[in-house]
């Protein structure tokens, strides 16, 4: 029993055309006994929107970076959230009015105000780059020392992302918890990305890019231009590994 886990935006869905060869593809993976889960940055609700639309046959879904986990079923099997001291540390931080939005993710989706009851997972700064500031980096630098957390910056472009999350809650912990649950041994899990924080999911297993994000050449063992052309290669025994 292998283990695939992709991407959804840019990887398993490049467009409406090549996602149904994915698609099928992905069927054919499942009927030959091997398990299939979706990784996103998307929340729940907008990801099972997209599993719905195009009919994707998981195992397992990944949102919001890795900080929650589900099965087919739509049960929680793994999340990573926030301890609540957190929030008296982003006074400074929080009132700062150069936000195109401060979005805080919680089991369902990602919300523009504070959630009064539900534990967060993570908090995402969306900033133009005209608008990051000194300040804001020196708060920035500030926080960056807190042992609990770690503290991304995702860049597209003009837009970039300050995440903070729980430390080690990336693309890679439900993979990890799934394959100390199932006992799916590193050399049978293959993981397919293109954006930056598809990173440490590719490094940590046997890791494929789709498209040209230089950022992840390093972690990659190799590049593919669709994920079924992955599937194929895999099944064929000619994908190139990190662990064989």
């Amino acid at each position: 029993m292998k283990l695939l886990v992709s991407d959804f935006d840019g990887t398993l869905h490049t467009d409406d055309e090549h996602i149904e060869k994915n698609v099928q593809r992905i069927k054919s993976w499942r009927k030959s006994g091997n398990l299939f889960m979706l990784s996103s940055g998307r929340s729940y609700q907008s990801l099972l929107e997209k599993i719905d639309t195009y009919q994707i046959p998981v195992d397992f879904f990944s949102t919001a970076d890795g900080s929650y986990l589900f099965d087919q079923e739509r049960n929680l099997l793994f999340e990573g959230v926030m301890k609540q001291d957190i929030l008296k540390e982003l006074g400074s931080i929080l009132s700062l009015p150069i936000y195109q939005q401060i979005q805080y993710g919680i089991k369902e989706t990602y919300l523009l105000e504070r959630p009064t009851e539900e534990p967060i997972s993570s908090f995402n700064f969306v900033l133009h780059r005209k608008r990051i500031t000194d300040f804001f980096l020196e708060e920035w630098d500030k926080l960056d020392q807190h042992t609990d957390y770690d503290f991304l910056v995702y860049d597209y472009q003009d837009i970039f992302f300050y995440c903070i999350k729980p430390r080690g809650i990336d693309k890679a912990a439900p993979i990890s918890y799934l394959a100390h649950t199932l006992h799916i041994p590193k050399r049978d899990i293959y993981t397919v990305g293109d954006g930056t924080n598809d990173k440490p999911m590719l490094e940590k297993f046997n890791g494929y890019q789709i498209g040209d994000n230089e950022k992840l050449l390093e972690a990659a063992v190799d590049h593919y231009d669709q994920v079924y052309d992955l599937i194929r290669d895999i099944k064929n025994q000619k994908v190139k590994k990190r662990y064989p």
